[in-house]
């Protein structure tokens, strides 16, 4: 049986589980798709980021 993560850092090899099941983009990607849609994307990427972190403390 697996070992628990909570209280643990997240290895890099779980989160691209969680992004190959979910098809979750990588930020650098999300990154590049909105400098193609946006002069400055970097408010959106804050956004995404705040909201992505919010819902890891739901799950915490």
């Amino acid at each position: 049986m697996a070992q628990p993560i909570i209280g643990r850092p997240v290895s890099e090899e779980v989160w691209e589980s969680v992004r190959a099941e979910f098809a979750l983009p990588a930020l650098e990607q999300v990154r590049r798709r909105l400098a193609e849609l946006m002069e400055d994307p970097d408010p959106v990427m804050r956004q995404l980021v705040r909201v992505f972190l919010s819902g890891l403390n739901r799950l915490c």
